[in-house]
């Protein structure tokens, strides 16, 4: 099992968010989305790829659980399975922000 997580700030990430509560009022309603970002190695173009919403834990963190299983989904195996770049994306539906990527290695082995 791999557990990928963020943790929503402040757009300074000064302050950090670490329950519903605790975001003011001023923020609206969100979601979160945690993605596969893949990048073409020709182009450099990034893209958001495998994005589900992250669940809120009593952490303060938005995490998303992969199974090991992911490594050998046929749909996965071209990007790398679990392993790679994974970001998290806060939209109001008006605006989006992405974090900095988070590298994920599988077995101590880094991508």
């Amino acid at each position: 099992m791999c557990h990928i997580s963020f943790m929503l700030t402040d757009a300074n990430g000064d302050i950090a968010f670490l329950n519903g509560d605790a975001v003011p009022d001023t923020a609206g309603s969100f979601t979160i989305k945690i993605c596969k970002q893949v990048t073409d190695l020709e182009t450099g173009n990034a893209t958001l790829t495998f994005c589900r919403p992250g669940k809120l834990r009593s952490s303060g963190f938005y995490t998303r659980h992969l199974t090991g299983n992911r490594d050998t989904f046929s749909s996965w195996v071209p990007y790398g399975g679990r392993a790679g770049e994974w970001v998290g994306v806060v939209s109001d539906g008006t605006e989006t922000v992405q974090s900095e990527a988070l590298l994920v290695a599988v077995d101590g082995e880094p991508t």
